[in-house]
């Protein structure tokens, strides 16, 4: 399927919108690749629409969450158009692209729409958890771990298996996460 839109113009790309926008739910691709261009072109503007948001609540009914979901998808598309076929063949729903989102690269787009490819929702945050532990190598390993004891006084840094005894705080300053546990 073919997901560029330079063969049409405004009117007929918001047309073409408007179709599958009724079928959205077997043509999230063609509905995201829409968007997209529609958002890039700013082509909402010619329809009288002040912008993409207006345009989706007033033409589609669309909420403000809903809206904020379609357009992150669509826009991660359009920098990552393997994204637009994973959507099409139902590899990846639209709840996936949201999940990697912040994630890909022109690097590892790739990677990623394999590795996460006919996953639900839960399996592919699972996914992320565990890539994002294998890339802190303290919370990473499998090995048995040694407390860290840096940053400030009074704070103790615990990686995974010590951190099992620990408590969870905030540190006021930073807003980080901190695990703490008394030393001996």
């Amino acid at each position: 399927m073919d997901f560029s839109r330079s063969h049409l113009d405004d009117p007929a790309l918001i047309a073409q919108a408007d179709r599958h926008f009724t079928d959205a739910k077997t043509n999230w691709a063609g509905f995201i690749a829409d968007l997209a261009i529609t958002d890039e072109r700013r082509s909402y503007l010619g329809a009288g629409y002040p912008s993409l948001t207006a345009f989706c609540r007033q033409r589609y009914r669309l909420s403000r969450g809903s809206i904020a979901k379609r357009v992150l998808v669509a826009r991660t598309a359009l920098k990552f158009p393997i994204l637009f076929a994973a959507l099409a063949e139902n590899r990846l729903r639209p709840s996936g692209v949201i999940l990697l989102a912040s994630k890909l690269t022109k690097e590892n787009a790739d990677e990623f729409v394999a590795a996460c490819s006919y996953k639900s929702k839960s399996r592919i945050e699972a996914m992320l958890r565990q890539r994002a532990r294998a890339s802190m190598p303290c919370l990473g390993s499998s090995e048995p771990t040694e407390l860290l004891r840096e940053q400030s006084p009074g704070t103790v840094f615990l990686t995974s298996e010590a951190a099992t005894n620990g408590e969870r705080s905030t540190d006021d300053s930073s807003n980080k996460l901190v695990l703490t546990a008394e030393v001996p």
